[in-house]
């Protein structure tokens, strides 16, 4: 992994979480703790949301959190509005026939 520090690229180790066999889609921090977007890299939906506290914890699934009708792309993290919003991709469903 590599950071950029004031005028300075540092090489750090990798960080390896457990997702349960998926890859993180989206991650951001808020309220002091990281929220991970994870699914996988087929059409499985297997979209899952995690809250991790940082480096040397493990992440925990967030529950209920189940994301059965859409593909979830990206976090949204409003501090203004006090909401964590999911974004989905769902180029191919039809709403109001269109």
């Amino acid at each position: 992994m590599v950071s950029f520090g004031a005028n300075r690229a540092v090489s750090t180790r990798p960080i390896l979480l457990d997702l349960g066999g998926n890859g993180i889609r989206d991650m951001g921090r808020w309220h002091g703790k990281y929220y991970l977007l994870a699914g996988a890299f087929d059409p499985s939906n297997s979209f899952r949301l995690y809250e991790w506290a940082g480096p040397g914890g493990a992440p925990e699934l967030v529950s209920p959190m189940v994301f059965a009708d859409f593909n979830p792309e990206a976090l949204i993290l409003n501090d203004e509005l006090n909401r964590l919003l999911v974004l989905s991709d769902n180029g191919a469903r039809t709403v109001g026939g269109s």
